[in-house]
Formats: structure tokens, C-alpha cells, sequence
């Protein structure tokens, strides 16, 4: 392929600058365009058994999009070699298809031609399970096709398109997961953080970032407020569930207990974390099939056994309700005892009655 030339050098720069920022992104994207004789370039994306849509695109023009999306995806030509074609290498249409057939293509002479585009080369980008994604370069039909030279300028380029496309691929799929982290947590209506032993808050919903606001600078020196994350986060011996009543004109309950290191909101935290949820004595109950549940990560064996436990059955009942042996409700009752921080079955059923009322009704 060849040394990689200065120029080239400058766009691998802008690649990779590109990873954060969608319009250095597409600024990036441009230069390569541009480099390899492009006319307009797109990320494609290919889900079997046939859907493909352009994932992205700096240039091309809309109405091009619509008529490739809606009706010449399927008849595209290209289809038939790029996933065929190996990582590192590239698909040209002039050289692959064959210009014979291009000239009697519906894809080329009824939409290629129409938008003034001529030829295209493509390369395969990232190989999933499910997805595949390329990149593809259009030319402008009065410059003929692709030549040799533009395959091996682009190839030059394939590995830093593809690691900053892998990159900027994971950083979409952790926005993804954000969101439907923050999502789950804005569906309970009490305020509810995940913080760390020193009161940082890594993540909170709605309502928890309205009551962090609000008493934050109180929390700051609050011994209680302290005590209970030091106790959740395991600074100060086993990691284990902790309350106390903070004086507020809603006389706020604060539960406190240790989230599991493989939670998914503990997995970009090295320091251990404590999910906190705050009840008013004008709280809502919440759910054990809903947001207990999630946030827990209970199974639904568990969340069957602790409701039975709820209802005062002993655990060789629970056991028969169930119709499971007394061991597997002993390792189920284990298994909840490690996810919610408690110890004994009185303080398991202490937290849950706590986080499952309002505070006036656990206070009773």
C-alpha cells in the first residue's frame, strides 16, 4: 500500500479528532472524500437479512438518501460483493460489477445517473453479529471511474477508519446505555443517586438531582449523610445497607444501600458505589415488580421468593409455594442478602418494607 503521505497524515489526525465532535467527524470524512476522489461519501450500514440504510453521511444530499432508502437499496449491486470483500481490501464497481453490467443495472442508469453519480468504491469498516458497517465513496458521473491510485490512497486510510468507526461506534452504544440508564432511573418518582463513599454523585434522576440541589451543601457535613455511605460503600467494614431521618420539611427518609460491582452502573466506577433513595412521608410506595426489581437486579425467582417473605412465610413454606427445594430458596435467599447489602432475613424485609412505603408507613 505504500508509505502514508503527509496529507494523509492530516487526516488521520482529523479522524481521530474527530471521534467526539460529529462535525470534525464529517470535516474528516470530507478530506478522505476528497483525498480518494470522491464525489460524496457515507457510512453504510448492512443488517441482514437485507435492511441497509446510510448510518451517516457529511454530503449526500438527502433526496438521494430517500430514494436509496425507500426503494434502490434493494436493487443495489453492490450488495452482491461487499460482503464478500475482506477487511483491508475494496469493492469497485467498474472493476467488480463490470461496466457491461452497470450499463444495464436499474440501480446505475435509473438512480446512479439521475443524481449525476457514476461510480463508487466501498470497504468494509466493522464486522458484528448481525451489523455490518462500510464506507463508500460516490464520484460524479463526467469523471469516470475510480482509478487504482484512489483504491490504494484509500487503503492507506482503512485502519484509522476503521478504529476511529469502531471507536466512535462504542461511543454511540455507551450514549445508548446512558440514556436508558437515566431513562430507568427517571421512571421512579422518589429521588434516587448513586454515590460514593465521599457523597460524589455519579448518577441521579430527575427528582434526585432537584433533592441533591436542594440539600446538597447541608450533606456536605451531615455526620448521618456520612455514616450511611461510609456503612453502603464499605468504608467502615463489610458493605451493607444503612438509614437515617434527615430533618426536612418533607422529614425525608435515606436509605442507603451497597450496588454490586457488576452493576451496570457500577462498571465505569473503580471506587464502590451506593444506590440512595430518599422517601417523604408523602412518598409513593414503589413496586417490587417494577423499580426495586431493576435497580437490584433481582431475578424473578428472587423477587417471587422476597414477595412471599413479605407475607410472613416461613422459608420451608415459601419453599412449597414455590414447589423448589429448601436449598434452592436458602441460595436464592443468599443470593438477596449479597444484592441488597443486608445480612439477616429481618433486615432484608426491613429495607424492602423501608423502600417500599412512605417513610410515615415504615416508621410505624
Amino acid at each position: 500500500m505504500g508509505e502514508t503521505t503527509r496529507e494523509e497524515a492530516e487526516i488521520v489526525g482529523k479522524l481521530y479528532a474527530g471521534i467526539l465532535h460529529k462535525d470534525r467527524w464529517h470535516t474528516a470524512l470530507k478530506a478522505v472524500c476528497a483525498h480518494v476522489g470522491g464525489q460524496h461519501s457515507a457510512l453504510m450500514l448492512l443488517e441482514p437479512p437485507g435492511r441497509v440504510v446510510v448510518a451517516d453521511t457529511p454530503d449526500l444530499p438527502q433526496p438521494v438518501i430517500d430514494d436509496y432508502e425507500t426503494y434502490y437499496a434493494a436493487h443495489d449491486p453492490g450488495h452482491e460483493f461487499a460482503p464478500r470483500t475482506p477487511v483491508g481490501e475494496c469493492y469497485v464497481d467498474h472493476r467488480d460489477f463490470g461496466e457491461a453490467r452497470m450499463r444495464a443495472s436499474e440501480f446505475y442508469q435509473d438512480f446512479f445517473h439521475r443524481h449525476d453519480m457514476g461510480a463508487l468504491m466501498c470497504a468494509p469498516m466493522v464486522r458484528l453479529p448481525g451489523a455490518e458497517w462500510y464506507i463508500s465513496f460516490q464520484r460524479a458521473k463526467d469523471r469516470g471511474p475510480f482509478a487504482a491510485e484512489d483504491e490504494s490512497a484509500l487503503l492507506r486510510l482503512v485502519p484509522h477508519l476503521r478504529e476511529s468507526i469502531r471507536l466512535r461506534l462504542r461511543l454511540a452504544d455507551m450514549e445508548r446505555q446512558a440514556a436508558l440508564a437515566r431513562t430507568s432511573l427517571d421512571a421512579v418518582a422518589a429521588p434516587l443517586l448513586i454515590a460514593d463513599a465521599d457523597g460524589h454523585v455519579a448518577l441521579a434522576n430527575a427528582a434526585g438531582e432537584q433533592w441533591q440541589a436542594q440539600h446538597g451543601k447541608k450533606l456536605r457535613t451531615h455526620a448521618n449523610w456520612q455514616r450511611v455511605l461510609h456503612t453502603a460503600c464499605g468504608r467502615q467494614g463489610p458493605a451493607r445497607a444503612a438509614a437515617f431521618r434527615l430533618h426536612t420539611p418533607s422529614d425525608d427518609y435515606v436509605v442507603a444501600t451497597p450496588l454490586p460491582a457488576d452493576h451496570r452502573y457500577a462498571a465505569a466506577h473503580t471506587q464502590p458505589l451506593a444506590l440512595v433513595l430518599v422517601r417523604s412521608a408523602a412518598g409513593q410506595p414503589l413496586s417490587l415488580q417494577g423499580s426495586l426489581t431493576d435497580l437490584f437486579r433481582l431475578t424473578p425467582a428472587e423477587t417471587r421468593l422476597l414477595e412471599l417473605l413479605q407475607q410472613d412465610l416461613s422459608l420451608a413454606q415459601a419453599a412449597e409455594s414455590l414447589r423448589v427445594s429448601y436449598a434452592t430458596v436458602k441460595t436464592q435467599l443468599a443470593s438477596l442478602f449479597q444484592k441488597t447489602g443486608t445480612r439477616r432475613q429481618a433486615e432484608l424485609l426491613l429495607l424492602i418494607t423501608r423502600l417500599s412505603l412512605a417513610a410515615e408507613s415504615a416508621a410505624s
